[in-house]
């Protein structure tokens, strides 16, 4: 299950029986000022406990520097998309918009159990002309929390930072507690280990609340937002998802999210977008869990579910509705490139599974931007060019209901024309700087999306493919997905829907992409793909580069070095094993002289990492 709550609606559910919001928000916060802390203490625990905690890590000169010179401002502002939109629609989005601004405080909360008062004191130092807290609320506001993701973590506070399982988990909990609380009680393993819980300590017991409970006030209201939106959206089939999604908020019954995965999923030529879209990435705490072999094993043996935790995304925009009709044939070619994938035989894969009731589907569409919010509108420092949703771990995936592909035109346009030219001349040899195409950047990220749908589900073993690597386990499925992107633009190329020109500024654009202007850490998944796969392509000759030379591809040994990589990668994903992880990117997922003189280069540039979110049209419709 989804979800591991049997009931069937929150408002049935005895919260006060199981734990007390009030004894949860005072556990193990034992005195203050020598007296047991009460409701009518509490605010003025907050308020010394914040002020002792809450000093600004950054001086005003650093957090300055990120602002201006490594930070760009993209700005969310299709003014001729909403004016051509009927009223219903554009009356409809403003409550979209609430809905998402109040889905971000659940991510805030999901982040850190002080998120809201940090941000508000931020806000208020601000206000009183505090320069440096200015400063940092800025920071904050772009990165959409405390800090960073970079290998050199940018932190906002002094001794503040989040922990691996974020707010999700016990704050002190560490991995060997659960594991042997877990094997002494099986029966908890998938209540627990649900996406869709945050763990408690209960005495000396853990319990997993579902996030309709935990979220209750905040899920409620969007909820309310999105049946108001309904009232007036244009788009019939859009307005039965609302309803669903809404009903999904408020229920912890997994059939109700599965109905609104399915009906958000079906949506073609609709005018408006509105996602929210329950990302794993951040949670680095359940991988750890399910390292432990004897704990894979019970899951494994009684067909458990364990996944990791989801965050809170959300999107809102408009549908560009010509580009989407463009977009809409790939999805033909699902069925077909999936039996190329390595030991494609030997697994089932989503577009193998169909539901009798309501077939398989895959939609694309192209969305013009309106608001960012929760884990989705974090820039630390990446902004994501498309989405490919429900995850593997979510109903509608399970039962092969289809994805929906979402594609982000602001964030691939939002690219520095100076800085481009320069990096083509100083990094890419000469004879193939033509190569490089921002149209090829959007083809490869079209295969690369689609190819998140394809591949194992779950390994061998039927274990979650993410948990079951690790830390590794995000790296692995985007480089599949990257690596699948390079055999499907292959393939398109002999079925006739590319052209070889087509096909050869996707393996320039694709690999001069790998370089990167600082080595990353190992929870960057995007980060750890692109040297590792750096490393792979260059030791199989698919790609040459040498301190002080220029990068350059063998197109005639691309295709065959990544479809090498990707049989790897999928292997990896069938036999669920960290220990192999380890092995495979110790190997690859290393840090060359040529990238780190690729790295200095790219700095000199002073690219700007950073992306600010500016929702214009979203605050003018919401004022």
């Amino acid at each position: 299950m989804e979800y591991n709550v049997t009931i069937k609606n929150i408002n049935n559910y005895n919260y006060d029986k199981k734990l007390s919001r009030n004894s949860l928000s005072k556990t193990k916060t034992n005195n203050f000022k020598s007296g047991e802390i009460n409701g009518s203490t509490w605010s003025d625990y907050m308020k010394h406990s914040i002020n002792n905690q809450l000093q600004c890590n950054l001086t005003v000169e650093k957090a300055n520097k990120i602002l201006t010179e490594e930070t760009r401002e993209i700005q969310f502002n299709p003014t001729s998309q909403y004016n051509s939109l009927a009223e219903g629609d554009k009356i409809a989005l403003a409550h979209l918009v609430k809905a998402g601004k109040i889905l971000n405080d659940v991510f805030v909360k999901q982040e850190h159990e002080r998120g809201f008062e940090f941000r508000d004191e931020l806000k208020r130092k601000s206000d009183l002309g505090d320069i440096q807290a200015q400063k940092t609320y800025e920071l904050y506001k772009i990165f959409n929390g405390i800090e960073d993701e970079r290998k050199e973590r940018t932190y906002l506070f002094k001794n503040i930072k989040l922990a691996d399982g974020r707010n999700l988990y016990p704050k002190d909990i560490k991995p060997k507690e659960l594991i042997d609380f877990l094997k002494a009680n099986p029966h908890k393993i998938e209540e627990i280990l649900s996406n869709n819980t945050v763990v408690k300590r209960i005495n000396n017991s853990f319990e997993g609340i579902p996030y309709q409970i935990e979220y209750k006030k905040e899920y409620e209201a969007a909820a309310k937002e999105l049946l108001e939106a309904a009232k007036t959206s244009t788009n019939k089939e859009f307005n039965e998802y609302l309803h669903l999604q809404a009903k999904a908020m408020l229920s912890t019954d997994p059939e109700d999210a599965y109905k609104a995965d399915v009906a958000w999923i079906k949506l073609a030529d609709t005018p408006l977008e509105f996602t929210i879209t329950r990302e794993c990435y951040d949670d680095k705490f359940t991988g750890k869990i399910l390292e432990d072999k004897e704990l894979s094993q019970i899951i494994s043996e009684k067909g458990l579910d364990a996944n990791s935790k989801d965050m809170i995304g959300i999107r809102v925009g408009i549908v560009d509705r010509k580009a989407s009709k463009e977009l809409a044939d790939y999805k033909n070619h699902m069925k077909n490139f999936s039996k190329f994938l390595p030991f494609a035989n030997t697994y089932e894969q989503s577009v193998d599974k169909i539901d009798p009731a309501i077939g398989s589907k895959q939609t694309l569409v192209d969305v013009d931007l309106v608001y960012m919010g929760g884990e989705s509108g974090a820039s630390r420092p990446g902004a994501v060019l498309a989405q490919n949703l429900p995850n593997s771990d979510k109903l509608a995936a399970k039962r092969g209901a289809g994805n929906r592909n979402v594609f982000h035109k602001d964030m691939r346009k939002s690219f520095d024309p100076e800085i481009r030219k320069r990096f083509l001349n100083e990094l890419i040899d000469e004879n193939q700087r033509h190569l490089y195409s921002d149209e090829a950047d959007h083809l490869f990220t079209i295969g690369h999306e689609l190819t998140h749908s394809l591949g194992p589900m779950k390994t061998a073993q039927g274990l979650d493919k993410k948990t079951s690597l690790g830390d590794w386990g995000d790296a692995v499925e985007e480089a599949k997905a990257d690596l699948g992107s390079i055999l499907m633009a292959d393939y398109f190329v002999k079925i006739g829907k590319y052209s070889p020109k087509q096909m050869d500024e996707i393996m320039l654009t694709w690999a001069a992409g790998l370089l990167s202007q600082e080595p990353p850490s190992k929870s960057q998944a995007h980060g750890v793909r692109r040297v590792a796969q750096y490393n792979y392509m260059r030791g199989c000759g698919a790609i040459t580069f040498d301190v002080g030379g220029k990068l350059k591809i063998n197109p005639e040994k691309f295709v065959v070095a990544a479809n090498s990589m990707l049989t790897e990668i999928i292997k990896l994903q069938l036999n669920g094993d960290v220990n192999s992880a380890d092995e495979f990117f110790n190997k690859w997922f290393v840090w060359t002289a040529e990238q780190e003189y690729a790295s200095k280069i790219l700095k000199s540039m002073k690219p700007k990492i950073y992306k600010k979110f500016n929702p214009i049209l979203a605050d003018k419709i919401t004022q």
